[in-house]
């Protein structure tokens, strides 16, 4: 075959696929974890934190997203406890996968107003992620004979990034592309309104983009200055539900993908494989002096 046609043997080695889909199925549902926590979770949560106004600066944003950070450490312990003492992986997997469904609901319909809430929502996503995180390797690994080890986990992480990059880039297409149809018009409406001269619009939309403040917009009062904010924050609430009600059919794919698993109960033994094959020294030697003669 010629090599602008592809390649004969496949990209992937056939041996995953041999016994059942749980390759398929394990790698589908890590490039979804990655699609979920590079987008969703890393870059968009602290954009809602600030642009709804629940905190006003990166030192302040990055404390309140201790809230994520530390329970998906912790909840990963009771996981993997859980997942080794019954040998089941499926099980906890559908549960914070669920858990993440909940999630990506309440995260659609997000206010201006839920700046406690979105807290709770922290530690919701947290225990959602920390069972993919933790067991996903695992799952993926179990599909694989010990040689193919590393091969199957670099699959599984390459997966899990191209999903990541891809979840960014339609995230921050569907965020902007309802932002710069809509924010502008509603904002200036909002503030003219509220008695904002029409030739001060663009520095006010200038002084929201830049967190200055009302002072460097002529015209402008607290009421005006209050109108505008609501309203800005109101469009970019619009914006993150979009981007959020996006994650939501991949997360249930995600669900599905992992209630199809095969049970790997026999396999999870004190057996240790490891990706390397214990070779006699003396063998070793007269192969390589054979090879000499």
């Amino acid at each position: 075959m010629a090599k602008w046609k592809g390649r004969s043997d496949g990209l992937v080695a056939h041996i995953f696929f041999q016994q059942n889909a749980n390759f398929v199925y394990s790698v589908f549902a890590f490039a979804v974890e990655g699609w979920i926590f590079y987008s969703a979770v890393n870059a968009v949560v602290p954009q809602i934190v600030l642009h709804l106004g629940f905190e006003s600066d990166a030192w302040k944003i990055a404390v309140r997203q201790l809230s994520y950070q530390l329970p998906v450490l912790f909840a990963s312990i009771p996981i993997t406890w859980y997942a080794t003492r019954y040998k089941d992986l499926q099980s906890p997997l559908l549960v914070t996968f669920i858990i993440f469904l909940v999630v990506s609901i309440v995260y659609a319909v997000i206010r201006p107003s839920w700046n406690g809430p979105q807290i709770a929502f922290n530690v919701l996503a947290a225990i959602g992620q920390s069972g993919p995180l933790t067991l996903l390797v695992a799952c993926v690994q179990f599909t694989a004979p010990h040689a193919f080890l590393s091969t199957a986990t670099g699959l599984a992480f390459s997966a899990r990034a191209i999903g990541g990059a891809f979840g960014s880039a339609v995230l921050n297409a569907i965020i902007n592309g309802r932002l710069s149809g809509h924010y502008a018009p509603a904002v200036s409406k909002a503030a003219v309104d509220a008695g904002l001269p029409e030739n001060s619009v663009p520095s006010l939309l200038h002084a929201l983009e830049a967190g200055t403040g009302s002072d460097a917009v002529e015209g402008a009062n607290a009421a005006i200055w209050n109108a505008a904010v609501e309203e800005s924050q109101w469009q970019y609430a619009y914006a993150y539900r979009l981007a959020w009600s996006s994650v939501i059919p991949f997360v249930v794919l995600a669900i599905v993908a992992i209630a199809l698993l095969k049970g790997v109960k026999e396999l999870m033994t004190d057996k240790v494989e490891a990706t390397l094959e214990k070779v006699d020294k003396m063998d070793s030697a007269g192969k390589a002096e054979a090879a000499v003669g």
